[in-house]
């Protein structure tokens, strides 16, 4: 009956909020039809279900954390002894995706929830969660062809193209033009901070912009995962420049503090950020600090 109250408050929409309306009939239909097939999925199901409960039940929220570690325990341990070992199909990709989707999203929500006294703590976090999320996208990427002929492709189909968008806006103006005038970063690792604040533009262009529909939440969740691996290794060095590039992501989360992924987790991060680059740096912070404060009740 735990399970079952589980499943029942489980929405589709609630885990991947950046589908458009049009879109949720059929993802839920595709998530249920795999996962009667797929044991590990319908765990993962259920313990991204507690986890969200975690959040929207504080009273009860020992109760579902408690369940929602055992059942992603459960939900990886079924997926390494089956279907990490079988070879990746038609009759199986699509379960695949959607298990690395949850997945995902669940460890975004934990890594979001914490609420480290120190930055570094938090980065090196980051870091794993990163890494995390690499090997899930390079599962997706390796079944690339078979998920185009699947059930799912027009979910993949929707959100590549999205992510492919044209940066459009100027939110990032003052950051490009910060890096590309310093001279502490070789032109490689210039291009890579560029394409970080290309996708963030995009997250803002949609955020800030004029788009009403849920696909506006899109680069909220896909960035920590589309940043090339040159800037993440600018993280793992704890350059400065892409900790400050991180804080304008940061401001993506607060536009989306709304999402149970999130919740106040972008104001905090950018505090954060913010104490640990010091008045040094807080020009290169300026503008979403402003904008933190603009929103925040005096």
């Amino acid at each position: 009956m735990e399970h079952m109250e589980l499943l029942v408050r489980f929405k589709f929409e609630e885990h991947a909020p950046e589908l458009n309306v049009e879109m949720h009939e059929f993802s839920s239909n595709l998530l249920f039809k795999c996962a009667l097939e797929a044991p590990y999925l319908m765990h993962q199901i259920l313990a991204v279900s507690a986890r969200r409960l975690a959040v929207l039940e504080p009273h009860r929220a020992d109760y579902f954390h408690q369940h929602a570690i055992q059942l992603q325990t459960k939900a990886v341990s079924i997926y390494n002894g089956t279907a990490a070992k079988a070879q990746i199909d038609q009759t199986n990709c699509s379960a695949l995706l959607l298990f690395c989707s949850l997945l995902g999203r669940h460890l975004f929500a934990d890594l979001l929830a914490r609420r480290d006294a120190d930055f570094d703590i938090f980065l090196t976090h980051f870091l794993e969660f990163l890494s995390i999320s690499r090997g899930l996208k390079a599962m997706s990427v390796s079944a690339w062809d078979l998920l185009l002929q699947s059930d799912i492709r027009h979910l993949v189909v929707w959100a590549l193209d999205i992510s492919q968008s044209t940066p459009e806006g100027t939110h990032c103006s003052e950051l490009q033009r910060l890096v590309k005038e310093t001279t502490t970063l070789n032109p490689l690792s210039k291009e890579a901070c560029m394409r970080a604040i290309a996708f963030l533009q995009v997250g803002f262009d949609s955020l800030l912009g004029a788009d009403e529909r849920n696909q506006k939440y899109l680069m909220v969740f896909m960035w920590p995962a589309a940043v090339p691996h040159e800037f993440t290794e600018l993280l793992a060095q704890k350059r400065p420049e892409a900790i400050a590039i991180m804080g304008y992501w940061a401001l993506l989360l607060d536009c989306s503090k709304a999402l149970w992924h999130i919740a106040d987790s972008g104001s905090y991060l950018l505090r954060s950020i913010s104490q640990y680059l010091g008045p040094r740096w807080a020009h290169w912070l300026s503008w979403p600090l402003s904008m933190l404060d603009a929103k925040e009740p005096v």
